[in-house]
């Protein structure tokens, strides 16, 4: 695992994956069939604008590239949490252009949020306090509650790939229960 940032001020961590940069190749062409299974599933739909109804890594059944990526994504997770108590994880792919990046938004419901960089583009996370310029493989875990939003210094007529992953723990998820009910919840969480 290569730590390459603990900001003790802002409570976040970067973390370098050179696993992803070394397969780039592989990682994009199996984000797209992601994607396309996705779209299969939920036609016409956002793959963001549904994170509460999948988690991407089902959608990867069969890629050897993504089985890898969770697992090391389990280890940032068990790093930045320092502990063994039991979490969840919910994920999903945002797939997007130049003028599809997020505004303003923030993960209230869940403990922790992260995002791994496939395909970043020239683009910069700005958080209410800080930024962070993404990079291909680099994969940022912090709060949850720090409003954030995504811009890019080019414009792109292809694709920008990231993950995006909400980590839940008991607490959080007794909070979404009052919040959404018992039934309401994301079906493709996984247990880490």
């Amino acid at each position: 695992m290569n730590k390459i940032l603990e900001n003790k001020d802002y409570n976040y961590n970067l973390y370098q994956f050179d696993y992803i940069l070394k397969n780039k190749q592989h990682f994009i062409k199996d984000a797209e069939l992601a994607q396309e299974r996705f779209l299969y599933n939920f036609p016409s739909m956002s793959s963001t604008k549904m994170y509460r109804y999948y988690n991407f890594f089902s959608l990867t059944a069969g890629s050897i590239s993504y089985s890898v990526l969770f697992r090391h994504i389990k280890d940032v997770v068990r790093d930045y949490c320092n502990h063994d108590e039991p979490l969840w994880l919910q994920s999903w792919i945002n797939f997007h252009k130049s003028n599809q990046l997020l505004d303003w938004h923030q993960h209230s419901d869940s403990t922790f949020h992260g995002y791994v960089c496939i395909e970043p583009k020239d683009s910069t996370t700005i958080f209410s306090n800080y930024t962070v310029k993404n990079a291909i493989g680099q994969i940022y875990i912090g709060p949850s509650y720090v409003p954030h939003k995504v811009t890019s210094n080019t414009d792109f007529d292809d694709i920008r790939i990231t993950l995006g992953f909400d980590i839940f723990d008991s607490m959080s998820m007794n909070t979404m229960y009052d919040n959404y009910g018992a039934v309401d919840i994301n079906i493709g969480m996984i247990p880490l």
